[in-house]
């Protein structure tokens, strides 16, 4: 993080000196950024780097019952720190003192005095010899008064550590709490690589979940690649909208080629550690494309249940309506990496931009899948649409959603089996499978997607279990599945 230690340092000795008779003094350090990336730690660096007295202080230290004594509070820690002389006066969460003043008759008295007071105060600290830091992580949410210049003159990003700081980091935390030669450089640089944008107390964590493995049994060797990545799996704690009983892709009644492109991504992606050292790659994203009902939502969770990777989804609809939850959903993804982001119904928002009404929504899309802001690996997008010639060609070039993944309606004999399997396990135990019951629901579901199947399947049941409780005869019979039909799919039975 060398450019941002050297950004405060310059910073620092620029307040220092207006000491010296400068016409216009300077002050004011505001450091902004995501949470966990030691925004406190560097200024309390700073001040050991320039061996001054360090004063922290937070909304904890000064908030009061009573009234008036807050801002009394704030004037004599202000008042403290210029006795002091040079030294490092450092505000934490500075949003909890500076709240934005427009709010009107929503904002309480009290919050006006604590605003007026430090932004008093900070205005008197200009040609001391007091460093005043501030930090927060919500810097849109402070009173544009107190952040403008005049009060705070240098406004420092503190970023999420670049490579060669989470490259110590992860080494540091996993020799700390394994020991040494517990880990080797090679995989330490290629996790690094990896996770880039996560912050620094993520990263610090590191050692800690693996010792928790280690204790637990999960492994006993150094620390490999997989190991780590499923350390930090367990330490982010989430695995996204992943349901239960998500189906193998085995089990996905779709195309053969199709299946085999499916696996074949999941064992890359399970592998990509190894595939990038050959010079393999994984798609930045996929298009999955058929009729309705089909199976590419199933196809989705069924990939990211295989790879290990955690799973988000959101449909085209719902970025129409809420366009500012794009932005959400790619930072969640960024958060629980490795990660696949699904968008269901994509053709509401990747239409052919020329009859297209939400244009610039699907710029923002485009642009996120071309790494505009930075490639982030292990974030792959998927859309599905049951209108492929619908999409703007621009989305399905290299880059993009470049693979693409045909489903279709079952064939015969794959109906035959996925029919008579659920029959067989919906009446084990329960109902007796009258004579031609499986046969009636084949010929009824010939030519029909999967959905329909099981929808159909499902209404059969309902009737058979109304039948069961009103009757007590427990049987699933061909006229069940004959009604079903003609109430599921409106069209004429097959018996007819």
């Amino acid at each position: 993080m060398a450019d941002t230690k050297q950004r405060l340092l310059r910073a620092a000795r620029d307040i220092l000196t207006n000491d010296e008779g400068t016409d216009e003094p300077r002050n004011g350090i505001l450091l902004f950024g995501e949470p966990g990336n030691g925004k406190t730690l560097f200024a309390e660096a700073l001040a050991g780097e320039l061996q001054v007295p360090f004063l922290p202080i937070a909304f904890g230290d000064m908030a009061s019952k009573w009234i008036n004594e807050t801002p009394e509070k704030i004037k004599a820690v202000f008042n403290t720190a210029r006795r002091t002389g040079a030294c490092v006066l450092l505000i934490d969460e500075i949003d909890s003192f500076l709240k934005p003043r427009d709010g009107g008759a929503q904002m309480h008295s009290m919050d006006r005095d604590v605003v007026n007071t430090m932004l008093t105060e900070i205005v008197s600290l200009r040609g001391s010899n007091v460093i005043l830091m501030a930090a927060t992580n919500f810097m849109e949410q402070l009173d544009t008064a107190g952040i403008r210049e005049g009060r705070f003159d240098f406004k420092i990003e503190i970023p999420p550590p670049d490579l060669r700081a989470r490259v110590n980091l992860i080494g540091h935390s996993i020799l700390r709490k394994l020991g040494p030669k517990t880990v080797d450089r090679v995989t330490v640089e290629a996790l690094a690589g990896r996770w880039e944008g996560f912050s620094a107390s993520r990263l610090t964590a590191l050692g800690g979940q693996l010792r928790e493995m280690r204790l637990e049994g999960e492994f006993t060797g150094p620390v490999t690649f997989e190991i780590a990545m499923r350390a930090m799996r367990l330490l982010q704690g989430r695995r996204g909208r992943l349901p239960e009983n998500v189906k193998a892709v085995d089990d996905i009644i779709m195309p053969a080629d199709s299946r085999n492109v499916l696996s074949d991504l999941a064992y890359r992606m399970r592998n990509v550690h190894r595939l990038e050292q050959i010079g393999g790659s994984l798609p930045r994203g996929l298009l999955f494309y058929g009729p309705p009902g089909t199976g590419k939502t199933q196809a989705a969770l069924a990939l990211a249940k295989a790879s290990g990777y955690a799973f988000l989804k959101i449909t085209g609809a719902d970025l129409v309506t809420r366009p500012d939850s794009w932005d959400r959903l790619v930072r969640e993804g960024i958060d629980i990496r490795p990660v696949i982001v699904f968008i269901d119904e994509a053709d509401d928002v990747l239409v052919d931009r020329r009859y297209s009404n939400v244009g610039s929504l699907t710029n923002k899309i485009l642009t996120t899948l071309d790494g505009a802001g930075g490639r982030i690996r292990d974030l792959i997008f998927v859309a599905a649409t049951n209108h492929h010639d619908r999409m703007d060609p621009a989305a399905l070039r290299g880059g993009r959603f470049s693979e693409k993944v045909r489903f279709d309606v079952p064939e015969r004999a794959d109906i035959e089996q996925y029919v008579t399997a659920t029959l067989w396990k919906v009446a084990k135990n329960r109902y007796t499978l009258v004579t031609g019951t499986i046969g009636r629901c084949i010929a009824e579901l010939s030519g029909r997607s999967i959905a329909d199947a099981d929808a159909v399947i499902a209404e059969g049941v309902n009737r058979a279990a109304t039948r069961a409780i009103r009757e007590n005869i427990a049987e699933i019979r061909p006229a069940d599945i004959t009604a079903a039909a003609r109430s599921v799919l409106a069209t004429k039975s097959a018996s007819d």
